[in-house]
């Protein structure tokens, strides 16, 4: 069972406003970045990219996290198959478009799937335009919402573990965050700038 409906309620009521929101069964445990990243086992997504994984055993080639670092003004839309331990993750900004007929082909191609999908980022006051496009897609895939952390006015950090399916936050520099040190002080002008810097 997924938060879909209260969270197109709680977004409802929101009327366009942008404010955080957290539905999740339980508080999304730390993770230290040295643990995450030994033996080459993390893949960081970039913004308006994706990228897919499995878990098949520790002595597997295939990455067993999939990561966003400095997720803000994007979106991360995580899809996960309980049965085989597939994950599939896209990082959205400028649309949904590429994303949704990867991610369409990804999972006509599962056996049997147990699909659960996470959503989490954006900023306050932030044009929801792109969440709108993802929670529509996820319906036409009836696919439900175990977890949504959106808007709010951090910077986040997040992984997901393809052999539990969990969410953590990563702790970049394998210590707490002190008060105040995730704040986003970045502007939606400037994370436009750096992706457009960045190129295809």
């Amino acid at each position: 069972m997924g938060f879909e409906k209260e969270l197109a309620e709680a977004l409802k009521a929101q009327d366009g406003a942008g404010k955080a929101l957290d539905m999740n069964s339980r508080e999304r445990p730390h993770v230290s970045r040295s643990k995450i990243e030994v033996f080459g086992n993390t893949h960081y997504i970039s913004a308006d990219e994706w990228e897919s994984t499995r878990y098949e055993g520790e002595s597997s080639e295939l990455k067993r996290y999939l990561a966003c670092k400095d997720l803000t003004y994007d979106l991360m839309l995580s899809v996960y198959d309980v049965n085989s331990c597939t994950l599939a993750c896209a990082r959205l900004f400028s649309g949904t478009g590429g994303a949704e007929s990867w991610l369409r082909k990804l999972i006509a191609g599962l056996r049997k799937p147990n699909l659960e999908a996470r959503l989490i980022g954006l900023q306050d006051g932030e044009d929801a335009s792109v969440l709108s496009n993802a929670l529509t897609l996820l319906e036409s895939l009836h696919i439900p919402v175990v977890e949504a952390d959106l808007f709010g006015t951090e910077t986040r950090h997040v992984a997901i573990d393809a052999k539990q399916g969990m969410s953590f936050n990563i702790l970049i520099e394998d210590r707490l965050y002190r008060p105040g040190e995730l704040l986003n002080k970045l502007t939606l002008d400037q994370f436009r700038r750096a992706i457009m810097a960045k190129g295809p």
